[in-house]
């Protein structure tokens, strides 16, 4: 996936890496992986994968 799909996978709600589609209310465990979720479009498992 390039950056362009990755931005676009973000903007549509989906995260770039496993494609899930993410409800911002309640996906993320706390505001640091919300935050990351602004950077980088990941949910919150594929952010769980990659960062632990």
């Amino acid at each position: 996936m390039n950056l362009k799909q990755m931005s676009e996978s973000k903007a549509e709600g989906r995260c770039p890496f496993c494609g899930k589609t993410i409800d911002v209310e309640t996906e993320f465990s706390d505001e640091l992986s919300l935050k990351e979720f602004g950077i980088s479009g990941l949910c919150q498992s594929c952010q769980d994968e990659f960062f632990d």
